[in-house]
């Protein structure tokens, strides 16, 4: 007698097991994306240029470059991104000091930029 044992998966649809996987993420298990962040098709001028325009360019300007570092064209926005610093201030770690120091960027917000960077840090 043969018997097979039918083993049922735990999801009962496609959408339990997707909130499953952004639940797991947000836990340090993978992608820190939080559940809700779109952070698809990320584009410099809609999202990225306005953001650094309105967080850092007050210290990071043609006439203050604050730590050293120019953040008022994409040419310098993506020579910070591509080192890693950009995501490093962002995301106060491995030794960076946390930008913008008034406040930490919201966890979406953070994860949109670093999609962008992933996305090669391009003026699109």
């Amino acid at each position: 007698m043969l018997l097979f044992a039918l083993q049922g998966c735990f999801y009962d649809n496609k959408d339990d097991l997707m909130e499953e996987m952004n639940t797991e993420n947000n836990n340090g298990n993978g992608n820190n994306n939080p559940s809700g962040c779109d952070t698809d098709s990320i584009t410099y001028s809609a999202f990225v240029q306005p953001l650094i325009s309105s967080t850092c360019q007050g210290c990071h300007n043609q006439n203050n470059r604050s730590g050293g570092v120019r953040l008022d064209a994409h040419v310098f926005v993506q020579a910070v991104a591509k080192s890693g610093q950009l995501a490093g201030v962002l995301q106060a770690n491995g030794g960076f000091s946390q930008m913008p120091p008034s406040r930490k960027l919201d966890d979406c917000t953070i994860s949109q930029v670093i999609s962008w960077i992933d996305a090669g840090a391009e003026d699109n």
